[in-house]
């Protein structure tokens, strides 16, 4: 530290020694992104060359066209100075955004470059933003990725820039093709690609905390270690709930009533797709904030409400818009609510059928078996009662939004964006 003073603290440690998860993954996509975007980005450059010397766009000579790539590089080394600077002094996830944003202003206006001047400045501006993305987000992923997949996880994140490449090339065969766009039309919107892109990166960075390594290193240690905590804490309970719902099926179980059933949602769904991301989220907007545990009601509502409609598109969802197999559950035996009421609706008969269905292996199952199994739910109102359940438990969730998890915020568009999220999760379609 600056100061001299020596701080003592595990948080490295229990960086490296975090087994990989999809919070890591979460990170791998939000960051790693970086270099899809160069890829895209220098495909883009080299195949508009040729069209941007054409009268139709601007006019540019071979010369112009060369310069306007050295611009993009120059803009890039100089992005990596500041910006390098910029996420050592002020933090690695302040410049998580403003690096993106540069990126998104640049391409966006390269869009509406009018002569070459102006192109060549948003291309020096696009550059800087990339460059910028480099020093930040290559700290960070040295960071939060553990030591003993770093090397690996660094070779697969740098090699994505050919997944922008390959992107921009296939772009570039529909938006330079003049039978489906004019000229003059499709190379500015080539560049509406890599915004695009970028706001997707800047959906996924908000959920990605400050660097604890980075918090450590400048004399904030409570900081680091409550969100290791908030990590950690997450970790267990989504690891404890794909176990038990992997022992369920792997013993057979058909005793799993309702109860069971909210307490494996808790832990599987609540905590790591709503409960941790907004306690995360409030410790990121105030690192002193002692009362995360507001969200954990209002959290679990919702995960129920999410998932229990998950549960029942999978057997009503058109295939298409719901984009995963119909009636899989059923085919993989799982557990849901739907099938727990079943059990213990279904007649005896269909009771004991029902176990020696899912007491085989799925490969050993017959669509007409699942055919029957779907009936069976269907016949025992379990459908029906599951969607009132979840209409329920969004309701729910709609009075904790309220009354605790974002009791006091000040009135605005964001917080009613927020409210009309709950009902949302029951309504949708996929």
């Amino acid at each position: 530290m600056a100061n001299g003073e020596t701080i003592e603290s595990y948080v490295p440690a229990r960086l490296d020694r975090m087994p990989w998860n999809r919070w890591h993954w979460l990170i791998v996509v939000s960051l790693g992104a970086t270099w899809i975007l160069d890829g895209l980005e220098v495909t883009l450059a080299g195949a508009l060359g040729g069209i941007l010397t054409r009268p139709e766009t601007l006019g540019l000579t071979t010369t112009q066209v060369g310069a306007s790539a050295t611009c993009y590089l120059a803009g890039a080394v100089v992005g990596a100075v500041l910006f390098g600077y910029g996420t050592d002094r002020f933090g690695r996830k302040k410049l998580f955004f403003i690096t993106v944003a540069v990126y998104l202003l640049g391409t966006a206006l390269s869009a509406f470059s009018w002569n070459f001047w102006s192109y060549t400045l948003f291309r020096a501006l696009t550059g800087a933003g990339i460059g910028g993305e480099y020093a930040a987000i290559n700290s960070a992923i040295d960071e939060l990725i553990p030591a003993r997949v770093r090397g690996r996880v660094d070779l697969m994140i740098n090699g994505s820039y050919w997944v922008g490449a390959a992107l921009g090339a296939t772009g570039m065969l529909f938006l330079l093709n003049p039978d489906l766009f004019p000229i003059w039309l499709g190379w500015r919107c080539a560049f509406g690609i890599g915004a695009f892109l970028g706001l997707i990166v800047i959906f996924f960075r908000r959920w990605i905390p400050e660097s604890p390594r980075w918090l450590l290193i400048h004399g904030r240690p409570v900081e680091a270690e409550r969100i290791l905590d908030e990590v950690d804490h997450m970790l267990i309970e989504t690891l404890e709930g794909q176990a038990n719902e992997l022992g369920w099926v792997r013993d057979n179980d058909l005793g799993v009533g309702a109860d069971d059933y909210m307490r494996l949602v808790l832990k599987k769904t609540a905590w790591y797709s709503f409960i941790h991301p907004m306690r995360i989220g409030a410790l990121v907007a105030d690192p002193n904030d002692a009362n995360l545990d507001r969200f954990d009601a209002f959290g679990f509502l919702l995960g129920l409400a999410f998932q229990v409609t998950d549960d029942v598109l999978n057997l009503t969802g058109d295939m298409q818009r719901y984009g995963k197999e119909v009636d899989g559950d059923l085919w993989e035996g799982k557990r849901t609510l739907l099938l727990t009421h079943a059990l213990r609706h279904a007649a005896s008969a269909d009771r004991d059928w029902i176990g020696a269905f899912l007491a085989r292996p799925r490969e050993q199952r017959l669509p007409r078996e699942v055919f029957r199994l779907r009936r069976i739910v269907e016949d025992t109102g379990s459908l029906r009662w599951a969607q009132e359940s979840a209409d329920y438990f969004a309701r729910a969730a709609e009075l904790q939004f309220d009354s605790a998890a974002f009791r006091g915020v000040q009135p605005g568009p964001d917080l009613d964006w927020l409210r009309q999220c709950v009902p949302f999760l029951v309504r949708r379609d996929r």
